[in-house]
């Protein structure tokens, strides 16, 4: 999957046993409409349940396994991540199949298996990028059909919505999918966006206040060390209590800066 410029093109992609079979890329609503019913098997599928999923987010610039620091990647998989639309669908002439739909930079993809494993973990042929595993977000039943979700699609013209962070996001497009096919629930994914700002606003105030902390107590430990050690130093006259202070004073400031440390880090 590339991430060049907004394609305004939908790609389905059938598969057999894991195996990629049959893959459009289309852009006419006509062509979009025939190839959706026909990766369905020329009917309307009963839409039984939907979900959305999340995966690493860098699934929604390639399928490729990228290079990064640890640090991002932690950072990532619990505060950003990729979403995407999972429906299991039935009809009394063929068996179970499983859709998955997603947005990412470039275009619209529609992915049609036989089995749910291969619809959580594969994004065009391949296994979704970092090895982490898609969980399930939210789920619901459903009462719509394929062709439901199809006229729904090309109605709100969702393929024409250029990606962006705000409106035309992954998750943005998982939530009006979600929303139309699920019979009650809602997703809500501002919550996460939400709590990802609130991380933010967290760790700021950690970064400033625990340092800061730390030096305050290090400091309190270093002046209650020169004071003993100049009272304990005081026995030994002037020379006795000049030496005192400086000892309690380093001694004062290292076991003043470990505390800190703890201090600073729980404040972190």
């Amino acid at each position: 999957m590339s991430s060049g410029p907004w394609l305004d093109k939908v790609r389905i992609i059938t598969y057999n046993q894991g195996v990629q079979e049959d893959s459009w890329t289309l852009s006419k609503d006509i062509d979009i409409k025939q190839r959706f019913r026909q990766a369905c098997c020329n009917q309307a599928l009963r839409i039984l349940r939907v979900s959305v999923y999340k995966s690493h987010a860098l699934d929604s610039l390639s399928s490729q396994k990228a290079n990064s620091s640890e640090a991002i990647l932690s950072i990532a998989k619990t505060i950003v991540y990729h979403a995407y639309v999972v429906l299991e669908c039935h009809s009394d002439s063929t068996k179970t199949k499983w859709i998955s739909l997603e947005k990412n930079k470039d275009q619209i993809l529609i992915q049609v298996f036989c089995n749910e494993h291969d619809v959580q973990v594969m994004l065009e042929g391949k296994r979704r990028s970092i090895d982490t595993t898609p969980k399930r977000l939210i789920s619901d039943v459903s009462e719509k059909t394929t062709d439901d979700l199809r006229t729904f699609f090309l109605r709100k013209n969702l393929n024409r919505i250029p990606f962006n962070l705000k409106e035309g996001s992954c998750k943005k497009f998982a939530k009006d999918v979600f929303d139309f096919v699920a019979r009650s629930r809602k997703y809500n994914y501002e919550t996460d966006e939400m709590a990802a700002k609130g991380a933010g606003i967290g760790a700021g105030v950690g970064l400033v206040v625990g340092p800061t902390a730390g030096a305050a107590v290090g400091v309190t430990f270093a002046l209650q060390g020169a004071a003993e050690g100049a009272v304990i130093g005081a026995s030994m006259g002037p020379a006795g209590a000049a030496l005192g202070a400086v000892i309690g004073l380093v001694a004062g400031i290292f076991g003043g800066g470990a505390v800190g440390a703890a201090a600073g880090a729980i404040i972190s």
